[in-house]
């Protein structure tokens, strides 16, 4: 007589089914509910599952999220242009007892402004730090426009010599720059450059899901004049205040982009102001709680510790897929995993 084996379990020798692994991520990483407080509402309903073990599942759930986290960023990565923006990411330091400032990446892809063939979707990335080598490694090889802030680490990319890297600013970030010194001193100058953008703004509204080329006519005819305008009242506008001050500043700012700034005139597919919709505030919201909880170690029974860098690569993985789908949509469903991995990836992918 032979037995047969045992089905594949999504633990090894477990016996959690995926629909509760899905369960407890959706609430950890969807619903911003740490694993302490469902270690609680477990036991509430006379169910003993220490927190250890909640932490376990889910740093096997993450490994068999990794394939499809990788298929994620490869494809999101093809498209020509992409969104990125970056977030500081407290993460405890052991050791030290306080925690360190780490980077939670956004980078995404909606073609839906202009009616273009590409699903909108989103990729986070988690990285020690925001040194210059950080953007290098995840953008060198792009080539295609990328829609991002003023920081110095992405102008990089474009001294690399071959790189087709173009890189499009975001009005929005300009706009806030001068919206802060306006809340702040009542300036007339910086309100009347909030009134010029909100002019550009206007258009955008009237051309929005039309397709690239009618957008990049009507930005023609209508946005260049006033972005033409702009520029010489900006620098009359510089040379009136002091270069140190907030105003100053958000003048500087706004002609140092210039070139990026203005390059959705000729091209229909950039967005004005794009980026402050997949703002990282928006794609990391699920990692904090009323502003206390942070990423943070966790111990199981099969380590002795998990490293913060690596909770934190987890909860990109999480993110990766979207927890707006419920837990049953999400789960890793047994009969699913029998096939294979690959075919894995293409149901849930769909």
């Amino acid at each position: 007589m032979v037995q047969a084996s045992a089905p594949a379990q999504a633990i090894d020798g477990g016996m959690v089914t995926e629909a509760l692994l899905a369960h407890v991520a959706v609430m950890k990483y969807g619903y911003q509910l740490p694993l302490y407080r469902q270690e609680q509402m477990f036991a509430a309903q006379g169910i003993t599952l220490d927190r250890q073990t909640l932490a376990s599942w889910m740093g096997r759930a993450a490994w068999w999220l990794k394939p499809l986290h990788a298929l994620l960023r490869r494809a999101v990565m093809s498209y020509p242009r992409l969104f990125a923006d970056e977030t500081p990411l407290p993460v405890l330091d052991p050791g030290r007892g306080r925690t360190k400032v780490c980077q939670f990446w956004a980078i995404a892809t909606d073609d839906r402004p202009w009616g273009g063939p590409a699903p909108p979707a989103v990729v986070c990335v988690f990285t020690e730090d925001r040194k210059a080598i950080r953007a290098r490694q995840l953008f060198g090889d792009y080539n295609g426009i990328l829609q991002v802030d003023g920081y110095a680490g992405y102008k990089g990319l474009i001294k690399n010599g071959g790189r087709l890297v173009q890189l499009a600013f975001c009005f929005a970030h300009a706009r806030r720059k001068f919206w802060d010194v306006h809340v702040a001193t009542k300036s007339p100058i910086a309100a009347e450059a909030l009134q010029r953008i909100a002019m550009f703004y206007a258009i955008e509204d009237r051309i929005r899901g039309l397709p690239a080329t009618q957008r990049a006519a009507v930005r023609q005819s209508d946005t260049r004049p006033l972005i033409e305008d702009f520029k010489p009242w900006l620098e009359a506008r510089l040379l009136e205040v002091s270069k140190k001050s907030g105003l100053g500043k958000a003048i500087r700012y706004t002609l140092n982009h210039w070139e990026g700034l203005t390059r959705l005139i000729d091209d229909g597919r950039i967005e004005i102001g794009r980026v402050d919709d997949w703002r990282g505030d928006r794609r990391s919201r699920g990692f904090t709680v009323s502003g206390g909880f942070r990423l943070r170690r966790c111990r199981s029974s099969h380590h002795s510790s998990v490293s913060s860098r690596r909770s934190s690569n987890r909860a990109c993985r999480f993110a990766a897929p979207g927890f707006h789908l419920s837990p049953q949509t999400f789960a890793l469903d047994r009969s699913v995993r029998r096939l294979g991995m690959r075919k894995s990836l293409s149901v849930l992918c769909r």
